[in-house]
């Protein structure tokens, strides 16, 4: 298995560890959590990870903003945003700041694991 090194961003320490736990479960190593986009573009730049799970509603600097700049540094990141409300306009919006996924909450093992094999 090709074990992928993740970079968490959301507000919500709960739900870091909550997807933290799912994908240690599926043989994947955090590297790093951020709270909001401003950190976890930071993180991003000091980590480089392989994947990059963001939240889309956050203080300081939210997730389409945090996706804007991780995109602006690096075109070939790999960011999945998460989000609670999917619907099309949110849906193209981060599809074309870049995203290469949604994730809707509820997050499941099995729709993580989706997400991973889908991005071999």
């Amino acid at each position: 298995m090709n074990i992928k090194k993740v970079l968490i961003v959301d507000d919500s320490k709960v739900a870091r560890m909550f997807v933290g736990k799912i994908i240690k479960k599926l043989g994947h190593e955090i590297i790093g959590e951020a709270q909001n986009g401003q950190d976890g573009f930071e993180k991003y730049k000091e980590l480089k990870p392989d994947i990059v799970f963001s939240d889309i509603e956050m203080p300081i600097l939210d997730g389409y903003e945090g996706l804007e700049k991780i995109i602006d540094f690096d075109s070939n990141a790999k960011v999945i945003m998460i989000t609670s409300v999917v619907n099309t306009q949110i849906i193209q919006k981060i599809m074309a700041l870049g995203a290469k996924d949604s994730l809707k909450k509820p997050i499941t093992e099995d729709k993580l694991k989706k997400i991973f094999d889908d991005l071999k």
